[in-house]
C-alpha cells in the first residue's frame, strides 16, 4: 500500500499555535524560575511541527537563554535566519558534524570520550573554543543524563572534559 500517494486521504487533524498564549506561558515560566536558572527552549523537529522561527523569536524575546534542537540542519536553518542565541544540539553528534558545530558556535552533547577529544582537536585547529561543563551543580538534569550514559559505558566523561579543559572555570575553553 502506498500511503504517500496523492490519492490517499490525510488525517483530518491539525494544530494551531496561539503565539500570544505562547508568549504569556513563557512569561509565567520565567516569572516562576529562580533568578540563576536559565530557560532553554527546546524546539526540535521544527518546534514539533509548529514553525520554529516564530516560536524561537518569541522564546528569545521572553527571556529564553538558549535553544535546544535535534539536528545540525535545524541549527543551521536558525543560524541562517539570523538567530545568534546559544544553541544546544541534543543527542549524540557524528564526527563529521563537529567542525560545523565549532564553526557556528553550537554546543554539543558528548557521550563518548573520543568525541570529547575530537571536539577539542577540531576547536584547536579552528582557533576557537568550545564550552563544556564538569560542574555538578550546573545543568543538573543534563549532568545526570550524561552521567547515566557514561556510567553505562564505564566512562567518566566529566573527568575527560576536565582533563582537556581548565579546572578553574565551570565553563571552560577546550582546545
Amino acid at each position: 500500500m502506498d500511503f504517500g500517494s496523492s490519492t490517499f486521504p490525510l488525517r483530518p487533524a491539525w494544530v494551531e499555535i496561539d503565539l500570544g498564549r505562547l508568549r504569556r506561558n513563557l512569561r509565567l515560566i520565567r516569572r516562576d524560575l529562580p533568578r540563576p536558572v536559565h530557560l532553554l527552549a527546546v524546539l526540535k523537529d521544527e518546534a514539533y511541527g509548529h514553525g520554529a522561527l516564530d516560536v524561537v523569536r518569541i522564546a528569545l524575546e521572553e527571556g529564553a537563554w538558549g535553544l535546544g534542537v535535534s539536528t545540525l540542519e535545524e541549527a543551521m536553518t536558525l543560524r541562517d535566519a539570523g538567530i545568534a542565541a546559544p544553541m544546544l544540539l541534543l543527542g549524540e553528534r557524528q564526527e563529521a558534524e563537529l567542525p560545523w558545530c565549532v564553526e557556528h558556535n553550537l554546543t554539543v552533547c558528548v557521550n563518548e570520550t573520543h568525541t570529547v577529544r575530537k571536539l577539542a582537536e577540531v576547536a584547536a585547529a579552528a582557533g576557537k573554543q568550545v564550552r563544556c561543563t564538569s560542574n555538578p551543580h550546573r545543568h543538573e538534569p543534563l549532568r545526570r543524563a550524561v552521567g547515566r550514559s557514561a556510567a553505562a559505558r564505564g566512562t567518566d566523561l566529566f573527568r575527560e572534559i576536565a582533563a582537556i579543559g581548565r579546572r578553574d572555570d565551570p565553563f571552560f575553553p577546550v582546545g
